[in-house]
């Protein structure tokens, strides 16, 4: 699965804001389906961590209220000038800290701040087209609040919901050259699992 992020000019604003508020029920619902009471934070604990938007990492418990959850996403993108759209990957890092507040048997709750770094540069067209010379890089900074459901004792489930500052960088040469710099607030969910090992 992948993440869409709309460079400049694209007209898929409505589809944005669904597929977004999507994927907040969608961790609401890990939210109220996990109040049953999380397994308590071990510290020096590993795992392996998939999520969505597409992401693979690891999360380390460094003690009991605080991890680290380095991940490597990966992002779809489309940059539209007129008549034509082009579309590409991206591949970034990030950075997560929960901070964990509050846990049970099962359920433990936490607010993580966030740092980010992205990078597309293969875009190709969509018809016959020349292909563009296009790069974006994004540097997000985000906070959230989050939870984690175990399912067992090497399976855990997790789910964040928080707000996200954007900057975005980006360049295109196709038959004209062109820069810009796009800043802007957007909620930020994401949902995963954890495999301990």
């Amino acid at each position: 699965m992948h993440k869409r992020s709309h460079l400049p000019g694209n007209q898929r604003e409505h589809r944005g804001c669904r597929h977004r508020c999507r994927d907040a029920a969608a961790v609401t619902s890990l939210l109220l389906a996990c109040v049953a009471p999380a397994a308590a934070q071990d510290e020096g604990r590993v795992g392996l961590t998939m999520g969505f938007p597409a992401a693979i990492g690891f999360e380390f418990q460094v003690s009991r209220h605080i991890a680290l959850r380095p991940e490597v996403t990966f992002s779809r993108y489309a940059y539209q000038p007129p008549e034509i759209e082009y579309t590409g990957w991206g591949i970034g890092v990030g950075l997560s800290v929960p901070l964990y507040l509050h846990e049970t048997d099962r359920f433990a709750a936490y607010v993580a701040p966030r740092l980010s770094f992205s990078r597309a540069v293969d875009f190709w067209p969509a018809s016959d087209m020349p292909a563009a010379d296009v790069t974006a890089d994004s540097y997000q900074v985000a906070g959230s609040f989050g939870a984690t459901c175990a399912l067992g004792r090497r399976l855990s489930l997790y789910g964040d919901l928080g707000v996200a500052y954007t900057f975005l960088r980006g360049s295109v040469h196709w038959y004209y050259h062109s820069v810009w710099k796009v800043k802007s607030w957007e909620p930020r969910v994401s949902v995963g699992a954890i495999l301990y090992l």
